[in-house]
């Protein structure tokens, strides 16, 4: 981390002089490789960026299989299993609880 965001005010929890790390404020993974190095920065406390970064990586492994787009079927089956397999803990919880659902669309 460089010494730009080292003891700073944390963006998440306004501890003031707390911050130990720097955060993206847009997780990586949501953003392709070429445009990576524009995500904006901030300084966070360790807590904080370990908590969000706990939710970013539930949210990418969850979210593909709520998609309705074009593309969805196609990304779940390519990066489905992937995720699931980093995260074990959500394919449990999924496993658990899935069921055939239908559902009428326009």
């Amino acid at each position: 981390m460089g010494k730009r965001y080292k003891g700073k005010t944390c963006v998440y929890c306004a501890a003031a002089g707390k911050s130990e790390t720097v955060d993206h404020v847009l997780a990586r993974q949501f953003v392709p490789g070429s445009s990576q190095i524009t995500i904006p920065q901030v300084p966070a406390c360790r807590q904080c960026n370990k908590d969000k970064s706990d939710l970013e990586h539930y949210l990418t492994t969850v979210l593909p299989f709520g998609g309705r787009h074009i593309d969805a079927a196609a990304n779940l089956q390519n990066e489905g299993p992937r995720r699931l397999a980093k995260n074990k803990k959500v394919h449990r919880e999924l496993a658990q609880g899935r069921a055939r659902i239908w559902t009428r669309e326009p």
